[in-house]
């Protein structure tokens, strides 16, 4: 076997025959003159805040309406203005006392009528989670006291109207909410009551809110602060006091320890 110097390099003719003499394959000549390529990442464009479309159900899960229109549903204890678009929601009117029969029994048929759409909206693949319940609050007993809220609270509770209120996605249609109230009556043996439920769209545009903890018949020293902010930055109330309860699955204020109760007073301004 004989040998070569090149450059103070030594390489053996034997072996050099055997890479590439007349003995080399095809297959070795294709994979020694292939040239080694790497794979081309494709830029991947940055998320943008609103690429998402509002209302739309997402891969990862149901809509969550709470974190959508998060303005609607945080508030810490010290007042403060927020500006809020108008919304639609599953809405039941009646009258009495938050802890009477009529509210609780128009709490479930609402509750219930939220749950069986967001059911069929699952099965159409548009899932969304049920948010808090919410309910305006006002009184027939003397109109002009409702440029104060706390006026609520000195007139008898049989006479206060109320409001109950479910935040819904806008792609729930009318159409929807009428299927729901059928089956949900249906399944109640032909309970009336959810027949009332119907779509409604609320605009209160620029609001007062505060978060209230604590039973809610200590809620008018709340509303007294929020009255002693509106007064500072020169607002005057409009519109009915609203209320979301917070922190109870099924939407039941009376469900949580008075103590534990985190309510969001909301008072529309102008």
């Amino acid at each position: 076997m004989t040998t070569r110097k090149t450059g103070g390099s030594q390489r053996t003719a034997k072996g050099k025959a055997a890479r590439t003499g007349p003995t080399a394959t095809p297959a070795h000549a294709a994979k020694r003159g292939a040239k080694k390529t790497v794979p081309q990442r494709t830029a991947t464009p940055a998320r943008r805040v609103g690429d998402a479309k509002p209302g739309k159900a997402t891969a990862r899960g149901p809509l969550d309406l709470v974190r959508l229109h998060a303005a609607c549903f945080s508030a810490t204890r010290t007042p403060a203005v927020v500006h809020l678009p108008a919304l639609n929601c599953l809405a039941l009117e009646g009258r009495g006392a938050p802890e009477g029969r009529e509210f609780q029994d128009a709490r479930g048929a609402i509750v219930g009528v939220a749950c069986t759409l967001k059911f069929s909206q699952k099965a159409a693949g548009r899932d969304f989670k049920v948010p808090p319940l919410e309910a305006l609050w006002w009184s027939d007993y003397d109109l002009s006291r409702l440029a104060d809220p706390r006026e609520l609270w000195r007139v008898p509770r049989h006479t206060w109207r109320w409001k109950a209120l479910l935040l819904l996605p806008d792609f729930v249609t009318s159409e929807d909410v009428r299927g729901a109230r059928q089956v949900l009556s249906d399944r109640r043996g032909g309970d009336p009551l959810p027949g009332r439920v119907h779509l409604d769209r609320i605009d209160e545009g620029a609001c007062m809110q505060v978060l209230h903890v604590g039973p809610h018949a200590e809620e008018p020293a709340t509303i007294a602060r929020m009255q002693a902010m509106m007064k500072e930055r020169g607002l005057t109330p409009c519109g009915f006091h609203h209320e979301i309860y917070l922190g109870d699955p099924l939407g039941d204020p009376l469900r949580s320890p008075p103590l534990k109760l985190r309510t969001i007073l909301r008072q529309p301004v102008r």
